[in-house]
This record gives structure tokens, sequence and C-alpha cells, in this order.
């Protein structure tokens, strides 16, 4: 941290202000960033890259930044109106962080559902599938299994891995992907027993992208349908392809990381009041973006999580952007995260019911 101005020799000021000028130019960055969340700037696609960083290191600078200011403030016995505006600043950051985190020490305990109680697991498999069914084992017998980059190669290892459930797949993404073997898909197992598969449709063109949708009445009160969408939308900036790249693809990636958030609205909009939607998959936003603001939707760990909500990357998560949410037709009881070692994602597990209504 800078030393106190008044304490340095004349020799040391112009490095003093360069510091000091490096330090504030941070906290107006995590400023930015941190209320572009609460006040949901990212509505506006050329802003979602504020929206993206993770929020844990804004939060260790800006307390950090904020005890150094009240320390020097203490040890001079007087009030600076610049030191105070920059505590301001600090909390005003970390608090927005906080938000956007989704930590919420008031949150309700959801309540029983009426009837109905499934389960839910929700997974990007990095490209190997049949090490994520091998190895984990809290995915044993879900009703409801949503995975996303699984290739052509994979799908009768999945099948034979699962045969009470019934396989959707999604298009197959042959613009991004090299060859017909690592085309990967999106794809939803829904257990026979639970579900009637054998009426189910399926929607395909939801985003352009990899996400799809599966609609299906339930065994137990065929007048209730479900919808499961599973999700992957486009990364909202272009990480891998340097910093020109980065440059020059972000604002049309992160204009298509928005539309897709659209169009999947736009389709869950037109559905009848009474079909319980779930959205659930990679959706490439952290919580509480705009790529996961849907109307009258909930997401399963704002009310039912019962541990980390951050999913990514595995070794070392910082972001939660695998998510499961949602309408007024579902009534989430839990929502955790599991160690995916086969991935650079963790995998989420929801329990929910069904209301009748």
């Amino acid at each position: 941290m800078p030393a106190d101005r008044d304490s340095i020799t004349p020799e040391a000021q112009p490095r003093f202000g360069w510091l000091r000028l490096i330090f504030d130019a941070a906290l107006l960055w995590s400023f930015l960033s941190a209320i572009s969340i609460p006040l949901r700037l990212d509505n506006w696609p050329p802003a979602v890259f504020l929206s993206y960083p993770p929020r844990a290191p804004y939060i260790l600078f800006g307390v950090g930044y904020a005890s150094y200011l009240l320390l020097t403030l203490l040890s001079r016995h007087q009030a600076k109106h610049a030191a105070r505006i920059r505590i301001c600043i600090c909390l005003i950051t970390v608090i927005s962080c906080i938000y956007s985190l989704g930590w919420n020490p008031l949150r309700a305990t959801p309540h029983a559902p009426s009837k109905n109680s499934f389960s839910l697991v929700t997974a990007n498999t990095g490209g190997h599938p049949v090490e994520f069914v091998n190895r984990t084992s809290q995915v044993k017998h879900p009703h409801i299994i949503c995975l996303q980059e699984v290739s052509l190669s994979h799908r009768k290892a999945i099948e034979t891995a699962f045969p009470n459930h019934q396989w959707f797949y999604g298009t197959d993404d042959k613009d991004h992907d090299r060859n017909d073997n690592l085309v990967f898909t999106n794809t939803t197992g829904l257990l026979r027993s639970t579900f009637e598969t054998e009426r189910a449709t399926v929607v395909a063109d939801i985003t352009g992208y990899r996400t799809f949708a599966v609609q299906t009445p339930l065994r137990s009160e065929p007048s209730k349908s479900i919808a499961i969408v599973n999700v992957h939308t486009a990364k909202a900036l272009a990480f891998h392809a340097g910093l020109q790249g980065f440059i020059s693809e972000t604002p049309s990636k992160s204009h298509q990381h928005v539309d897709e958030r659209t169009g999947i609205e736009a389709w869950a909009n037109k559905q009848p009041a009474n079909t319980a939607i779930l959205m659930a998959g990679d959706f490439n936003a952290p919580t509480k973006t705009v790529g996961v603001r849907f109307s009258q939707f909930t997401n399963s760990h704002l009310i039912a999580s019962t541990n980390s909500l951050l999913t990514f990357p595995a070794d070392w998560p910082m972001l939660g952007i695998d998510h499961v949410l949602g309408n007024n037709q579902v009534d989430f009881t839990k929502s955790e995260v599991f160690q995916n070692e086969s991935s650079d994602h963790h995998y989420r597990r929801v329990e929910f019911g069904v209301l009748q209504r």
C-alpha cells in the first residue's frame, strides 16, 4: 500500500503519485464493474464486459484499499474529503459485489412441493461425458439430465449408462467444431417412468446455437406439461482470440450473447401459463448478469442453495456460470454444486417440485 504523503521525501513524490494513480484507476474499474449488475448496465451489449469479471477479487481489493485509507485518516487525526470519497466508493464496490454473488442472509426456505418431487443434474462435460458419468457417483438416477458439449461419438455410451432415460439431442454445432466426431451438442435425458417421453416434442431452433428444449407431460398428471431448456449460450467475450481478437471480436460476441438470451425468453413467453419451465445448463453468464435475468424466472441458487454457486474453472472456481432457473410453476427445494473431475466446469444438482396450479 502507498505510504502517507506527508511522511515521504520530495524525491519519492512522483513515484507515490503514480502508485496512487494506479490504485485509483483500479478502484474506478472495480466500482464500474461492480455496479454494472445492480444497475443493469449490461442490458447494453457493449457493457457486458463490465459484468463478466469475477467479483471476489474486487471484494478483496475494496476491503484492502478502504482499510488502508481508513488507517491513513486515523493516523493523520484529520478528515480528508478525497479519502472519504474513496472509502465510500470501496464500500459501494464491496456491497455491489456481494449482491451480485447472490449472498442473502435472509433467504427464505422454500416450502415443500405439493405433490411431485424431481431431481435434475446439469453439467458441461468439457467433451468428456463418459468420464463424467463414470466418476460422478451423485449422478445416479436423476429424473432429468442436461449435458453440454457431448460429441456424436459419445452418445451411445451415455445411453448405455442411463438405459432408463430417453435421450434427446440438440442441433449439431458444426459451425464451431472441426469434424463430425468433435461436433458438440446439448443432450437431455428424461426418466421414462416419470415422463411420457413417447409424447415429448423437441424444439431445436431457439437460439441458433446449441440451446434446445424438450416438452413432455408428467405420467402422474398427464394434463401437466414440463419444458426443459438445455442451455449453452455463446461466451460474451472473445477470450480465445488474443488481445487483437479480443478487441475486434468481443462486440459481436456480446451482441450474440444478449441475442441468445432474448431468444430463450421470447420462446418461454410463448408457452402456456400452466407449463412448468426449467432452464438448465452453461449460460456463460455470472449470477444476476443479463444472461440469466429472465422475467418471472427464479435462479435456484438464490433461494435453495446449500453451498457455493461457483462452477468455473473447476480447478479454482471464480465464476458461477452454470445455472438452473425455473418459472412460477417450479418450486426449488435444494440446489448444490459438486466437483467434476473430468471437465473445466463443476456441475449443479437441484431438487424441485411442480406446483399444482
